[in-house]
């Protein structure tokens, strides 16, 4: 590199020129280089037209990419023009073909070469096409323009990693770096000059700047702290920064400032949240961030400070708005429980007389009746188990909206399944002269995991809905096939209604009847949405095809099993067999104790073991009399209701528990208490098995025979 100076006589004339050569990589280069931040920063020279002067930091990747050439003879980024290339070459460099040849000069290079000096923290793409920030200044008397520019991603960096860095102090960081790559060239400047641009930058700064030197004078205040504060930068400059601090600060940070090893190991590089003291004497939070800096005159301390008045004020109206929000919680919470309370309690007031009503019913139909009296009864049972179906359906309801609802997965035989509830559903065809087929695509049993109660209780929900939604003289179709190896599909067809496309959003949601105005069926519109969040559980997915006037079709998929076998009670008609063989291998009656405070469940229960002569029933009102019997007798089976009197069914059992009688007694919970909760409390306190009221006969049936078997083995 040469610089020339012309040599003139006494009259002024130009006489000769004296040149000086010196080695840029020795002396001007490095200037540059020394400012090189980060990863990604770099401080570089270039003239009014946008052309690069000093060595570049990406010359080498700017070669490889295509966009200058190598020379032996000039290093390669000084044939490098400031211009924007329209794409990110650094992400992309096959970009480089599609380059224009009059591109644009970068908004940076532009606005060198009107000579204006600025900045830009909101980003612009440089010569690379990678969005930058950076800060640059015209010199007239050098005639270049000096440019600090770091790359976006590097600069915004802690502001993304912390709540407390504001865009604004990663623009006064370069403001920093761009003030210390003016002090490498000092040489060429003035220090007005370096004063006045200090000025200005500090101008542009939301956050407040003040300059202390060594013994804690203000040399420079920027406006944002003189409002800050209160003050005209006159009433500052000067004057001991302990102005700005309340009394009891004052002599610390004085003592601090005496020693400069202590006054940096506690303040320096550190953001602090301190108490400031404005010209009106209020004190208020302000956040403060301290840096050395040295200068030719000496040691100075760089103070970067914020009012945060308003985010103390947001803080204190976030712990506000949280112990809102808790106390909202709690109220939640409560009116939860008492949701729970109360759907438990009415379940259970519900389930008390309907105990007596299906159980009765139950009783009279395996008696000799006539056709009306058989009629009669026939309805009472339907009546009843309609009923039940509602409380069941609203408790399945509130337990999948608490996220309590369980369910129990096996080996699940679906051909049984359907063999099982086809007969049910044969019962409701007659009215609309439905027909009813089964056909199954595959060539061996199909076997799914799944709760056998719950998956027989979603396809009775959907096979009753394509009874009751059907045609006069339409059809229902059930369809079983292997989707795929690890997948099973159910399909229900019917040749029903059908529901607009419009309408199959609101399909699955709860209490949404569609076209409730326009028919008499009844119904809750909650069936659907137990079903398909019951199958969810069961790891599988309920969905829907339909169309108006031509049918509808939902489908189940479920996990294949291919192992083992069900060990599902089935729903057989045998159970007096079953009772005539295990009566025949026993030769005495097997002792049962009912303990029940309810004479109607007693009485019901009471009929049913007179048909079934192998029990003998023991009948006591309390736990207490309950538990003599127990200890006198010696039983096989303990059937024990849970709301009793005085002392309840988990407190007699731990009774029995406790005197060793369950090692050789079967102990039946026989309850109301029906939500899966109050199931999974009476299994987790010892009961062997827990039944729900209303009674099924062939499940408490099924369950005695069981254990008379266990013992008969």
């Amino acid at each position: 590199m040469m610089s020339f100076a012309p040599i003139v006589d006494n009259s002024g004339d130009t006489i000769a020129l004296l040149a000086f050569e010196f080695d840029p990589d020795g002396i001007y280069n490095p200037l540059f280089h020394h400012t090189w931040i980060g990863g990604t920063g770099e401080t570089y020279g270039i003239d009014r037209n946008g052309v690069l002067l000093t060595h570049n930091k990406y010359a080498d990747q700017l070669v490889e990419i295509g966009l200058i050439e190598e020379s032996a003879s000039i290093h390669p980024a000084l044939m490098l023009t400031m211009t924007d290339p329209g794409f990110n070459l650094v992400e992309d460099p096959s970009a480089i073909s599609k380059l224009q040849a009059n591109r644009p000069l970068t908004l940076m290079a532009q606005a060198v070469q009107q000579g204006q000096d600025g900045s830009n923290v909101k980003g612009y793409a440089d010569y690379r096409g990678v969005p930058v920030i950076g800060a640059w200044r015209w010199d007239d008397e050098l005639q270049m323009g000096i440019v600090t520019e770091v790359d976006v991603d590097e600069a915004f960096y802690l502001y993304k990693s912390t709540l407390r860095t504001m865009p604004i102090g990663v623009f006064s960081l370069i403001l920093i770096i761009f003030a210390a790559a003016f002090w490498y060239l000092r040489t060429a400047r003035k220090t007005q000059q370096i004063q006045q641009q200090r000025d200005a930058i500090f101008k542009q700064t939301a956050d407040g700047i003040i300059t202390i030197d060594a013994q804690g004078i203000i040399t420079i205040a920027n406006p944002a702290a003189c409002k800050i504060f209160g003050y005209n930068i006159d009433e500052l400059k000067g004057k001991n920064v302990s102005m700005l601090m309340p009394e009891t600060m004052q002599a610390e940070h004085d003592e601090y400032l005496r020693s400069s090893t202590l006054y940096e190991s506690r303040v320096m590089n550190q953001s602090r949240e301190l108490r400031g003291l404005r010209k009106d004497g209020h004190h208020f939070p302000l956040e403060l961030t301290v840096s050395p800096m040295m200068l030719e005159e000496g040691k100075f301390y760089v103070g970067v400070l914020r009012d945060v008045t308003l985010r103390y004020q947001h803080q204190q109206d976030l712990v506000t708005a949280k112990n809102e929000a808790e106390d909202a919680k709690d109220i939640a919470e409560g009116a939860n429980r008492a949701k729970s309370e109360f759907l438990s309690k009415m379940s259970h007031e519900l389930r008390t007389p309907l105990n007596a009503i299906l159980g009765f019913s139950q009783l009279l139909s395996v008696d000799n009746l006539t056709e009306d009296q058989a009629d009669s009864v026939n309805l009472i049972s339907i009546s009843g188990k309609h009923l039940l179906n509602l409380i069941n359906d609203v408790l399945d309801l509130a337990q999948i909206e608490s996220g309590n609802m369980m369910v129990s997965l096996e080996n699940v035989n679906i051909r049984d399944l359907i063999t099982e509830i086809t007969p049910v559903i044969e019962t409701q065809l007659e009215d609309l002269e439905l027909s009813l087929a089964t056909n199954y695509f595959t060539d061996s049993t199909v076997w799914v995991t799944a709760d056998y109660l719950r998956l027989k209780q979603v396809l009775l929900n959907l096979l009753s809905n394509a009874v009751k939604y059907n045609q006069m003289l339409g059809s229902i179709e059930i369809e079983v096939s292997k989707l795929t190896d690890n997948t099973a599909r159910i399909l229900v067809k019917d040749t029903g209604y059908g529901i607009d496309d419009r309408l199959q959003t609101g399909l699955f949601e709860p209490f949404n009847r569609l076209g409730k105005d326009h028919t008499e069926i009844q119904g809750t519109g909650i069936g659907l949405v137990i079903s398909r969040e019951l199958v969810r559980l069961m790891n599988g997915e309920l969905d829907v095809h339909s169309e108006a006037g031509v049918g509808s079709t939902f489908w189940i998929d479920l996990p294949l099993n291919e192992q083992g076998e069900s060990d599902t009670i089935t729903d057989s008609e045998d159970l007096l067999q079953q009772h005539e063989q295990l009566l025949a291998e026993h030769g005495e009656a097997i002792k049962v104790v009912y303990i029940e405070d309810n004479p109607a469940n007693m009485m019901l229960v009471r009929q049913l073991f007179i048909r079934f002569p192998l029990y003998q029933l023991l009948e006591a009102e309390t736990a207490e009399a309950g538990l003599d019997i127990v200890r006198q007798q010696r039983p096989d089976i303990v059937l024990l209701d849970i709301n009793l009197p005085e002392m309840n069914g988990f407190e007699a059992l731990a009774v029995m528990k406790e005197e060793g009688l369950t090692e050789k007694i079967k102990v039946v919970a026989l309850s109301a208490n029906a939500l899966v909760s109050e199931v999974k409390r009476g299994y987790e306190a010892g009961f062997d098995y827990y039944l729900t009221k209303p009674i099924d006969f062939k499940e408490l049936l099924a369950t005695l025979h069981e254990v008379s078997q266990q013992k008969n083995e």
